[in-house]
């Protein structure tokens, strides 16, 4: 379990095949160096609502 702040809930973290925990927690830790969602998951997910906002409402 990685908690990254105190206010923000823990991230449960499980070895993998050929992975220790300790690389596990390495490897998250530089995935999600500020925000809990990988970084390109964040940025996509920022870039769809941008394309969304500018989609006009239907006229019906």
């Amino acid at each position: 379990m990685i908690r990254l702040a105190f206010t923000i809930k823990p991230i449960f973290v499980s070895i993998g095949h050929l992975i220790s925990l300790t690389t596990a927690c390495e490897w998250i830790l530089k995935l999600i160096p500020k925000y809990r969602l990988p970084e390109t998951t964040r940025l996509s997910d920022q870039l769809v609502n941008k394309a969304l906002a500018n989609i006009p409402d239907n006229p019906n």
